[in-house]
């Protein structure tokens, strides 16, 4: 009977090893689990504060675009008045010119 016990503690022993090696694996891969967890919590964060920084320089981008356009459409816009203020200027003394020259006209005639 001596060699049934044997046999009987050898199973148990291989078991109980088995057991532990399934544990040492599960232990393992809760580790390995929470090391992916904070390494992804650090790309989280890293890729947001990029994207927040490129968000800025895309508005940043923007806003000089809009004020370089505004600067512009306000250039063109002074352009064009300073351009019919001389238009007018121009008209309003022909008809000063044609208004004395029908005055003097009528004086004399």
């Amino acid at each position: 009977m001596k060699g049934g016990v044997t046999l009987i503690e050898e199973t148990i022993k291989a078991v109980k090893e088995v057991e532990q090696q399934a544990q040492d694996l599960v232990a393992a891969a809760y580790n390995q689990a929470d090391d992916i967890r904070i390494k992804a919590e650090k790309d989280a964060g890293s890729i947001l504060a990029e994207a927040r920084e490129e968000a800025k320089a895309a508005l940043s981008s923007a806003e000089a675009k809009a004020r370089e356009d505004g600067e512009k459409a306000l250039e063109d816009a002074a352009k064009d008045a300073r351009s019919q203020a001389e238009d007018l200027k121009k008209r309003s003394l022909e008809k000063k010119e044609a208004a004395t020259q029908a005055v003097i006209a009528a004086l004399i005639g």
